[in-house]
């Protein structure tokens, strides 16, 4: 998987801090398997898959960047300053991010 520099840094994770990444994830999963309400389910949903993502770049020596200055100014770099700026979540951030960086070229 390719990671533009523009908005991830290379990262060295060690085995156990992936592996914890990955059970924080499934520990929220697991809570909402269990529980009957339904905005209590969606919002562990919503934490499970933050925390899925931020293992998976884990699990590939990355990190997102968090250093606003270290964002592009223009262009496509943009949107990231501002869901930054206008405290979007993470959720969103990282949505944002694997979509654009999914893409066939």
């Amino acid at each position: 998987m390719k990671f533009d520099n523009r908005y991830f840094n290379k990262f060295k994770f060690t085995e156990e801090q992936i592996n914890k990444n990955f059970k924080n994830a499934l520990k929220d999963i697991n809570i909402a398997k269990k529980d009957k309400i339904l905005e209590v389910k969606f919002s562990y949903v919503y934490s499970a898959l933050i925390k899925g993502g931020l293992a998976l770049l884990s699990f590939y020596q990355v990190k997102i960047k968090s250093e606003l200055d270290k964002l592009p100014k223009k262009g496509s770099g943009a949107i990231y300053r501002t869901v930054i700026r206008r405290g979007i979540n993470c959720a969103t951030l990282l949505c944002t991010i694997f979509s654009s960086n999914m893409r066939k070229d």
